[in-house]
Parts: structure tokens; sequence; C-alpha cells
């Protein structure tokens, strides 16, 4: 998608259980924000607890070639 290059946690648990990996976005999340996945940063915490996720569909796209099936 040409301009779209920031991708949300949806979208890339979609991408994951497409090629494949059984993960939910509560994992996916908790595993962005403990620095297990370095496609994405968590960014902000909000004081109701509602976290803001940073992913750039760069960055997963070239981690998912490698670690990922097609």
């Amino acid at each position: 998608m040409p301009g779209n290059f920031k991708m949300t946690t949806k979208e890339v648990c979609d991408d994951m259980r497409r090629r494949g990996c059984k993960i939910g976005e509560p994992a996916l999340r908790k595993g962005i924000e403990m620095g297990l996945y370095p496609f994405g940063s968590l960014i902000n915490t909000g004081e109701t607890g509602r976290r803001v996720f940073h992913i750039l569909r760069v960055d997963y796209e070239k981690w998912a070639a490698e670690y990922l099936p097609a």
C-alpha cells in the first residue's frame, strides 16, 4: 500500500497467522513491550493503561522474511 508505512498490531498478528505463527494480539503486544520482536516498540502508556505501539511496515517485513515461512 503506497503511503502506508505503519502497521497496527492487528495487521501484524493477522499476517503472522497467515504465515503459520499461532499468536494472539495480547501476546504480540507483550512481546513487543518486552523487546522480543525488534520490528515494534511501545511508545506510550496512557494514564488508563492504554498502550500505543509503533510498528514500521519495512521493519516487520524484513523480520518476517527472515523468521517466518512465506
